[in-house]
């Protein structure tokens, strides 16, 4: 695994669905199956939906279900920790050995260390890591720590200033820091997903990494044949809200 092209995604809260952006666009113009995906923070959920071929669909809609119903800016304020593991729950595929998945990578600081873990003993023990590695002290459920097999952990992306591997391709996300830590309505979202294809077409380093990878056939109707879909499925979760009330 050490000799295969890496990208790895920065943490981004919120700006989550930015990177659902840039994996649109690198599922469209490139053959991925060799490529492995790192990630640290949140941006270790997106280095996961591209590792395990995870529905983009599924990975929007989700996490809209689940988020806050308010909008204000303070609406997760210790409610993060529990969202975040209900949609990991939801999102990891239940039929796969974990113990063989080699395409993944997931950043985490130890109050001594950083470290990349890039084998995983089960399931359970990837969506811990994956908590582990997105825990902002306090913020996401009035913790100071979380713990990873039995040593503490806190956010790697915020607190240290770790280094990622020669070679791997550093993927950050455009979105201001004020806008990451919010509830987001649908058309935030798409606005979200939309600047991060965008910006991953303009991303000719991103081009000349991938190059070799690029695929002969390219599927311009990805784009609006996902958004299409999407809007669809935002428009059941309103139909049900009306209904409901």
């Amino acid at each position: 695994m050490n000799n295969k092209k890496t990208i790895h995604f920065k943490g981004n809260a919120a700006g989550f669905f930015y990177y659902i952006g840039y994996g649109i666009f690198m599922r469209q113009h490139y053959d991925l199956e060799d490529i492995c995906f790192s990630g640290c923070s949140s941006g270790s959920i997106s280095a996961s939906l591209l590792a395990l071929d995870i529905n983009f669909i599924n990975a929007v809609i989700i996490p809209f279900n689940l988020q806050a119903k308010k909008m204000n800016k303070l609406a997760l304020m210790g409610n993060w920790k529990g969202k975040i593991r209900q949609y990991l729950d939801q999102i990891l595929p239940k039929d796969i050995d974990y113990t063989q998945l080699r395409k993944l990578k997931i950043g985490i600081l130890f109050l001594y260390k950083f470290q990349l873990f890039k084998s995983f003993e089960s399931r359970e023990d990837l969506l811990e890591c994956i908590l582990s590695s997105t825990h902002i002290p306090f913020f996401l459920d009035y913790k100071l720590f979380y713990t990873y097999r039995g040593k503490y952990t806190i956010d790697g992306d915020l607190f240290s200033r770790y280094k990622c591997p020669e070679g791997t391709f550093l993927i950050d996300c455009d979105i201001s820091l004020k806008n990451r830590f919010s509830p987001k309505t649908a058309e935030q979202i798409i606005e979200f997903i939309s600047t991060g294809y965008e910006k991953a077409a303009r991303d000719n380093a991103l081009a000349n990494y991938l190059s070799t990878e690029r695929k002969p056939n390219i599927d311009k109707e990805a784009l609006p044949s996902f958004f299409k879909e999407l809007e669809s499925e935002f428009k059941k979760k309103y139909d049900s809200n009306n209904i409901l009330n």
